[in-house]
């Protein structure tokens, strides 16, 4: 018996240091794939050679080069552990300095409204309700999240206080100096992320708002298809506006909140605003805790490179040598990234059979996630930042008809910058990012009518601010986007 437990424990060992070793392998294989493009960037940039050498710094150009190379590559992560990847980009930064996170775990509601409510909306608003099939629903959960906001006067290495997360809250309020409150969904891709994650942007937000932040923790996929994330979202705004009573806050009017979110947390944000407005053109009320609740709609909705489409319909209708600044490929518009997926016990492939990585496929033309299909008459003002990248198509489209309808929109064009260039680069022009976006918050809680539309271009390096006309944002006509969409 015991022979074969020690035989036992050294198959084990042997195989974890084989995995180990073929995990160590696929690294030095990745890095071999970016050496050429940063050597490339380093040598080519003083002479102005190479895409980024003109809109970037050193710094800036060698990290899109190396990251844009590792992507296209696809040896940044072969067959990867999506719960291993989960893992890692669920570890947050350490707590300190001139930060408070106070976490709370919003309780499931003792009602299913919620999720009645989003499986309803879904069902009004199928496109094709002759041929639709089920949607399978998502179960109602408590949601994580952390309150944030900014720890003045203090050193950036002062530890976290060792008191209750109440007190840190009620600190954390005490040093804001607006009622703005940024409801937010981070990126990546719906599968991986984390409100620690973010936690550099969204205290970014908090400092330059001078609000609060809420960030969430919503259910990723593929374990979590679609509307998972959206009844997760439900929950975290009806909390803000009516807390529970475990709740480290009091009651927010809506017209103090901002739904905020970058890439697919942009799209969870327009989503969920989306979904309110379906509520109200229907008349639909939800019942919270007991009593029958009204959603008011929030003060503004502000995106950083929304991922607004998830088919990714438009990207080949759009300007190819533009996007090429990116550091992101155009995937396979219905697979999306499935191809670096490890089958997983439980994870990939689905219970349900789907090829789509965040929705089952029927649902990839809804309108809740082919977002710039959507009716958004009525929606609060918008602001929306992207750079030369493969969502600008989609999002140039969507500030594009906003415009057209009479929404409210603030749309900011940086030239040469990828995906996502203000949390990921430094410079000024980030700055500039975070400094519109944070505006845009404060604005819409404490001066909503005085936001009008505009379309600029913001020049690289010099920052220079062009006014752009809305009927030249894109050349996409709305029929054009809809043949594509509704015909592949």
């Amino acid at each position: 018996m015991a022979a074969a437990e020690s035989t036992g424990t050294k198959a084990s060992s042997t195989k974890s240091r084989q995995g180990m070793a073929a995990q160590g392998l696929k690294l030095v294989i990745a890095i071999a794939f970016a050496v050429p493009a940063a050597l490339f960037a380093i040598v080519g940039h003083p002479f102005g050679v190479g895409k980024g050498s003109k809109h970037h710094n050193l710094r800036g150009n060698l990290f899109v080069s190396v990251l844009r190379a590792l992507l296209a590559s696809g040896k940044w992560a072969p067959g990867a552990s999506m719960t291993n990847m989960q893992k890692v980009t669920g570890l947050g930064a350490d707590i300190k300095g001139k930060r408070w996170i106070a976490p709370y775990t919003a309780p499931a509601p003792p009602e299913d409204s919620c999720r009645d409510v989003v499986m309803g909306a879904i069902e009004r608003l199928m496109p094709d309700k002759k041929h639709a099939r089920a949607t399978t629903a998502a179960e109602i959960v408590s949601v994580e999240g952390e309150w944030q906001g900014v720890r003045p006067n203090v050193d950036d290495n002062e530890p976290e206080p060792k008191i209750p997360d109440s007190e840190k809250y009620q600190r954390l309020v005490e040093a804001c100096t607006t009622k703005a409150t940024t409801l937010y969904f981070h990126g990546g891709g719906y599968h991986f992320g984390d409100p620690g994650t973010h936690r550099k942007t969204t205290l970014k937000l908090a400092e330059l708002s001078g609000g609060r932040v809420f960030s969430v923790r919503y259910r990723l996929a593929p374990q979590n298809a679609f509307p998972a994330a959206l009844i997760d979202a439900l929950v975290s705004y009806l909390t803000l506006l009516y807390p529970p009573p475990d709740a480290l806050h009091e009651p927010i009017s809506a017209q103090d909140i901002v739904i905020s979110g970058d890439s697919a947390g942009g799209h969870l944000s327009a989503c969920l605003v989306q979904l309110l407005l379906e509520l109200r053109r229907s008349k639909t009320t939800v019942k919270w805790y007991g009593k029958q609740r009204d959603i008011p709609l929030p003060a503004g909705l502000a995106l950083n490179s929304p991922w607004l489409d998830i088919g990714l319909h438009l990207v080949q209708l759009g300007d190819q040598q533009r996007i090429k600044h990116d550091y992101l490929r155009v995937p396979d518009a219905k697979k999306n990234w499935t191809y670096r997926i490890a089958h997983e016990a439980g994870v990939w492939p689905p219970v349900v059979p789907r090829e789509n990585l965040i929705v089952e496929d029927h649902l990839l033309t809804h309108p809740l996630v082919s977002l710039i299909t959507a009716d958004w008459e009525g929606c609060p003002p918008v602001y929306v930042c992207t750079g030369w990248e493969i969502l600008s198509v989609e999002d140039a489209f969507f500030a594009k008809k906003l415009h057209s309808i009479g929404v409210p929109i603030q749309f900011e064009d940086y030239e040469g910058m990828p995906h996502c260039f203000g949390m990921t680069l430094k410079g000024n022009g980030s700055d500039k990012c975070l400094a519109s976006w944070s505006k845009f918050i404060r604005t819409a809680v404490e001066n909503p009518g005085s936001i009008s539309s505009s379309a600029t271009c913001i020049k690289a390096k010099s920052l220079e601010e062009i006014p752009l006309q809305f009927d030249e944002l894109s050349t996409i006509s709305q029929k054009q986007a809809e043949a594509v969409i509704f015909t592949e």
